[in-house]
């Protein structure tokens, strides 16, 4: 289990994202008219709404402003994590067309346009090996490739929007990894299925409250151990000895008590499947041991 929680007023939200706009722009992303302008002017009518301590006025721009806020958390992640240009050439493949899509991912579907934010999970995957300290290798075959103990990691990225999509989703990962490892060292080669769950398990945009950092953690980390022991025997039945890994994410806002503002909580949890051989197991205790060193929070 690792977690990335930033916790940090609407202001400075406001001016992080301002700064992950100026950023994606230097990529030649157009960001005017997008959704990351709307954003932006939800944040900041958050900021100004806040700033007049008025409690019913800010319950009633919540349901207008969840979605900014969640969204606008995980333009800044990446943006954080990849500032610094050492992976432009994993990052700037997948930027195109990340400002895209409808305001909201609980409006996305297929015809709607689901590509920017399965792009921007992406990012996150590989957000969250960079701070862990781990490298990534350019690919134009896997989603996400890096390496660990002398094993390639090889991780194809799904977001199940409801519960019967989660099987099918997971299967299609694994085959895909197989296919794309076959032109490679699979004998060196780790496959990694890597699902977010977050619109699966929250599409209203709750929010976590009435209790402490510590007992948010506990939640999270009790609610992705829950998601995998309900499909332990599915995980173990489609997983290969090349497929043998499955990260697990959720992100959430929370109000933890004695907090001031709300709090961005990523929570990742990494699983070895049954079928792992003996280096695998080695890899995923060291990327297990990564993750963990990793944790980083912010503000």
């Amino acid at each position: 289990m690792a977690k990335h929680w930033s916790s940090s007023g609407f202001s400075d939200l406001s001016e992080r994202l301002a700064r992950a706009v100026e950023w994606l722009r230097g990529f030649g992303v157009r960001t005017d008219g997008t959704r990351l302008a709307h954003y932006h002017r939800a944040i900041k009518d958050l900021t100004a709404a806040s700033e007049r301590a008025d409690p019913a006025e800010l319950r009633a721009m919540w349901p207008q402003v969840a979605n900014a806020l969640y969204e606008a958390n995980e333009y800044v992640t990446i943006h954080r994590s990849f500032a610094d240009g050492r992976h432009d050439a994993f990052v700037s493949p997948r930027l195109e067309a990340i400002a895209g899509g409808p305001l909201s991912y609980a409006d996305e579907d297929s015809s709607s346009g689901n590509r920017p934010r399965n792009l921007i999970f992406e990012l996150l995957v590989g957000a969250r090996l960079v701070d862990s300290g781990l490298g990534l290798i350019p690919s134009d075959r896997s989603d996400v490739e890096s390496t660990i103990e002398r094993m390639r990691l090889v991780i194809e990225c799904k977001r199940p929007r409801t519960e019967a999509k989660v099987e099918r989703r997971t299967k299609d990962a694994r085959d895909q990894l197989l296919a794309k490892m076959a032109s490679g060292a699979r004998d060196s080669a780790l496959g990694i299925i890597a699902l977010d769950l977050t619109r699966l398990t929250n599409p209203e945009f709750g929010l976590l409250v009435r209790m402490p950092a510590d007992a948010g953690t506990e939640a999270l980390a009790n609610y992705l151990r829950a998601f995998f022991d309900r499909r332990a025997e599915f995980f173990a039945h489609i997983s290969s000895q090349h497929v043998s890994g499955l990260l697990l994410r959720i992100s959430i806002l929370a109000h933890f008590t004695g907090e001031l503002s709300p709090t961005y909580c990523q929570q990742w949890t990494l699983v070895g499947l049954r079928s792992a051989g003996q280096r695998a197991r080695w890899a995923l205790r060291a990327l297990n041991q990564a993750l963990q060193l990793g944790t980083v929070k912010d503000g």
